[in-house]
C-alpha cells in the first residue's frame, strides 16, 4: 500500500475530475493505515473511523459514529486552534498541526493532525482527518532529563568504586548509594562463591539498619534464581505466594513483614555471575519503572567490575603470602594489577575523550609489548569506524574513517562477530586466505589482538595491539587487554556523552572553581540537555539516510517560500523527480546498495543547491526540489544538470560497475499552479510524462 501520505496528496490535489473518481476508495483506502483517520461530514459529525484511531484513542467505532469530532477533541485544543479548526470547517480549507489528546482510559498523548477537504462538484462533501502519533517523540525529550541523572549517579558509584578495593567497604558503598537513589525499604547486596557454591550478603540493610544473614547454600532463594537465569527477576504482585514457589525462605517476615515489590539484577563480568543486587519495596506493588530497571542493571555493570578488580588484586596478595619461593613471578602479577587498577582508576576519573585514550595508550605499553595500538569507534547507524586513536612506530597517526559494509577488515571481522580476534601471523596463507587485512598505519605488522569493547550489551569499537614480531603474546596477555578493554568501554561511553559539552565547561572552569562539585555536576548536565536539544530539532527536519530535508520541513517551509514569492513577485519552480526503476535495482543488488545509490544521490544534491533552495526527500525513491527566485527555463536547465550528474554515479557491487538513471519533472509559479499542492501535482505529472517517454529525461509539464 502506499505510503498514507503520499496517497492522500496524490488524491486530493490532483484535477476535480481524478478527486471525484478516488473518493469513493478513500474509506477503504484508510481502513488498514497505521495512521489514525476519520472522515466527518462539514458540520463534524463522524462518519467513519478506522481501526487505528481506535487503537490510539482507545474508544470503539460504535462510541464514536455519529458524535462530533469537535466535541470528542475538545480538551486538545487551545482556543487558538479551536477557533482555526473551526474557520477551516467554515470555509472547506487544509488545517495542519498538533494537538495534545486524552485517550479514553485518561493517559495522555500527542498527534500531529492533517485536516483535508474532499470535493464534489466543486463543493465540500466531507472532511478526512489524518494523525500521526507523536507520543513517543514527546516522551524521548523527557527521557533525556531521566538519562542525564541516570548517568550522573552511574558515574559517581563508578568513580567511588574505583577508589575502593576491599569488598566490604566497596558493598557498603554501594549499597548506601541504592538507598539514598530508589528510596527502598531495603537493598539486598549478595556475593556468589561459583567454587564453594555458597551465597554470602555483606550488605543487607532494612529501613537503614544493617542485617545479618547467614550463608545461604546456592539453589535457595530468589537470589539463587537470579544467578541461575543470568538475567533480572522481578516479582511486582502477590509476592507471598510467588516468592515461596521459586525457593524463597522469607526470612525476617514475621518481624519486617513482606515486601510488595521485589527486584533482582546479576552482577556479571563477561559470563561470569559475581553475585546479585536486589530493591524491596514493602508499599507497594509494582513499584519499579523500566527505567528503574535500566539503571540498577548499569549500576550492578559497574559494581561488578570493582568486584572484579578487587578479587584480583585479592588474589595476588594472597598468591603472595602462600608463594613465597615463586617472588619473581608474583612480582609480575602484581604489578599488572596495580596497572589495571590505575588504568581503571585513571580512565574512569576522566570524561574527556582524549585524556581517556592517552591513559589507555600510556599504561597499556607499560604492561603489554606493543609497536601498535589503537581504538577504533564504531557507529552501528552508518556502519562507519574511525580511529581516534592510532600509535605506530612511537607515532600518532590519522587513519581516514572507513564505511564497514564496504571494506570491513579485521575490525569489521571484530565488531560483526562480538568476539576477540587474535592471529599470532599475519603474513601466514591461511590467515591472508581467511581474513581481509588491511594496513592502516603503513606496514604490515605480524601479531594481531582485537577484542571488542562492550558497554551495556552494545559494541562501541575495537582495542588492538600488535607487534612486529610473530607470536608475540601470550594467553594472559590476551585476557588482560580484554578486561583492559571492559573498563575502557564504560569509560568512552560516558566521554562521548560528555564530549559536547566540553568546549563550554573549558570556559567556565575558572568562574566554576570554588563552587561545590554537586553544582558542577549539574551545570554539566544542564549543557548537555541543550546540546541533545539542538541534536534532536536538527534530526526532525533530515532525512536520516541522505541528510536531505526531510517532507515535515517541506510542508513546514513550502508555504513560506511561495508567500515570499508572491509578495514579492518574484518566480519560484519546482523539481520532482524518482529513480528509475528503483525496486528492480534493490532486488538485483540488494537494500545495502540501495541505500548506498540514495547516500550518493543526497551528496549530489546537497553539492548541486543554494542555500536558498530545499533539497527533499519527498518519500522512498523520490525527491523534490524548491528553487526560490528561479524560473521555469533555468529550473529546467538545473533539472538536465542533475539528471547528466546522476547518470554518471557509478557504484561497485558484486565486483562491477553499476548505475541508473532517474526521470524530473518541472512546474513553476505562477504559471502552473498557485498553491504548494497544485505545484507537487504538476510536477508530479511532469515526472510521470518523463517516465511515459522512456525515462532519463526532462519533462516540463504542460496542462
Amino acid at each position: 500500500m502506499k505510503n498514507l501520505w503520499e496517497f492522500f496528496q496524490d488524491i486530493f490535489c490532483t484535477s476535480v475530475q481524478r478527486r471525484k473518481k478516488r473518493l469513493e476508495q478513500v474509506a477503504n483506502s484508510v481502513a488498514d493505515s497505521s495512521s489514525a483517520a476519520l472522515i466527518t461530514d462539514r458540520r463534524g459529525v463522524i462518519r467513519y473511523v478506522n481501526a487505528a484511531f481506535c487503537a490510539q484513542s482507545g474508544f470503539s467505532q460504535a462510541e464514536l459514529l455519529r458524535t462530533n469530532a469537535q466535541t470528542l477533541l475538545a480538551q486538545a485544543f487551545t482556543p487558538q486552534t479551536k477557533t482555526k479548526l473551526l474557520k477551516a470547517f467554515e470555509t472547506g480549507s487544509t488545517w495542519q498541526g498538533e494537538l495534545s489528546i486524552t485517550r479514553k482510559n485518561g493517559s495522555p498523548g500527542w498527534q500531529e493532525a492533517l485536516l483535508l477537504p474532499v470535493f464534489h462538484q466543486n463543493e465540500v462533501e466531507f472532511f478526512l482527518a489524518i494523525g500521526k502519533d507523536l507520543s513517543e517523540y514527546k516522551a524521548s525529550q523527557a527521557a533525556l532529563q531521566r538519562r542525564v541523572e541516570e548517568l550522573a549517579l552511574v558515574n559517581a558509584i563508578s568513580l567511588a568504586a574505583a577508589s575502593q578495593l576491599e569488598i566490604e567497604a566497596l558493598t557498603n558503598l554501594v549499597g548506601r548509594r541504592l538507598e539514598e537513589a530508589f528510596h527502598v525499604k531495603s537493598v539486598f547486596v549478595a556475593l556468589y562463591d561459583s567454587q564453594k557454591q555458597v551465597i554470602t550478603s555483606p550488605y543487607w540493610s532494612i529501613d537503614h539498619e544493617k542485617m545479618e544473614a547467614p550463608p545461604l547454600p546456592y539453589g535457595q532463594g530468589l537470589t539463587s534464581v537470579v544467578i541461575q537465569r543470568r538475567e533480572m527477576l522481578l516479582i511486582d504482585h502477590d509476592f507471598e505466594q510467588l516468592a515461596p514457589q521459586m525457593g524463597a525462605k522469607l526470612i525476617f517476615a514475621e518481624v519486617k513483614g513482606l515486601p510488595k515489590t521485589w527486584l533482582g539484577v546479576p552482577v556479571q563480568v563477561g559470563q561470569d555471575v559475581l553475585g546479585v543486587i536486589s530493591l524491596q519495596d514493602y508499599e507497594r506493588e509494582h513499584a519499579f519503572s523500566a527505567d528503574d530497571i535500566r539503571l540498577l542493571t548499569t549500576i550492578a555493570a559497574n559494581f561488578g567490575i570493582a568486584i572484579h578488580n578487587a578479587s584480583l588484586f585479592h588474589a595476588a596478595q594472597e598468591e603472595i603470602a602462600h608463594r613465597k619461593q615463586d617472588q619473581d613471578d608474583l612480582r609480575r602479577q602484581t604489578e599488572q594489577l596495580a596497572f589495571f587498577y590505575q588504568i581503571s582508576k585513571d580512565i574512569s576519573s576522566n570524561l574527556e575523550l582524549e585524556e581517556v585514550l592517552g591513559s589507555l595508550l600510556k599504561k597499556c605499553r607499560q604492561i603489554l609489548p606493543l609497536d601498535v595500538f589503537y581504538v577504533a569507534l564504531y557507529d552501528a547507524k552508518t556502519q562507519i569506524i574511525h580511529h581516534p586513536l592510532f600509535f605506530d612506530k612511537n607515532k600518532l597517526k590519522n587513519i581516514p574513517a572507513r564505511d564497514l559494509h564496504a571494506t570491513p577488515g579485521l575490525s569489521g571481522e571484530i565488531i560483526f562477530n562480538r568476539k576477540t580476534l587474535y592471529l599470532p601471523d599475519t603474513q601466514q596463507p591461511e590467515i591472508v586466505q581467511q581474513y581481509q587485512i588491511i594496513h592502516s598505519g603503513g606496514e604490515g605488522s605480524r601479531s594481531f589482538v582485537g577484542v571488542p569493547m562492550i558497554a551495556r550489551e552494545q559494541i562501541i569499537g575495537v582495542l588492538s595491539i600488535q607487534s612486529y614480531q610473530p607470536n608475540r603474546y601470550t594467553t594472559e596477555q590476551i585476557q588482560l587487554l580484554e578486561a583492559i578493554a571492559s573498563q575502557a568501554a564504560i569509560a568512552i561511553e560516558n566521554s562521548q556523552i560528555y564530549e559536547k559539552t566540553r568546549a563550554e565547561a573549558l570556559a567556565r572552569r575558572q568562574a566554576q572553581e570554588n563552587l561545590q562539585e554537586t553544582n558542577q555536576a549539574l551545570q554539566s548536565q544542564i549543557h548537555t540537555i541543550e546540546a541533545i536539544q539542538d541534536e534532536l530539532r536538527e534530526q526532525a527536519i533530515r532525512d536520516p539516510l541522505t541528510s536531505l530535508y526531510n517532507r515535515r520541513y517541506l510542508n513546514q517551509s513550502f508555504s513560506q517560500k511561495l508567500k515570499t514569492a508572491e509578495r514579492k513577485s518574484t518566480p519560484l519552480s519546482v523539481i520532482m523527480f524518482d529513480i528509475d526503476h528503483f525496486k528492480s535495482f534493490n532486488d538485483a543488488y540488494g537494500h545495502l546498495i540501495g541505500d548506498q545509490l540514495l547516500i550518493e544521490l543526497g551528496k549530489l544534491l546537497r553539492q548541486h543547491t543554494r542555500s536558498s533552495d530545499i533539497a527533499c526527500r519527498y518519500g522512498g525513491e523520490e525527491f523534490l526540489v524548491l528553487l526560490p527566485n528561479t524560473s521555469l527555463t533555468i529550473a529546467a536547465r538545473r533539472a538536465e544538470e542533475f539528471r547528466q550528474k546522476f547518470a554518471g554515479l557509478r557504484l561497485e557491487a558484486d565486483g562491477k560497475t553499476i548505475s541508473t538513471t532517474i526521470s524530473l519533472g518541472v512546474v513553476a509559479f505562477p504559471e502552473h499552479a498557485q498553491t504548494p499542492e497544485g505545484l507537487i501535482v504538476q510536477a508530479d505529472q511532469a515526472m510521470y510524462s518523463a517516465k511515459q517517454a522512456g525515462r532519463n529525461r526532462v519533462f516540463i509539464w504542460r496542462a
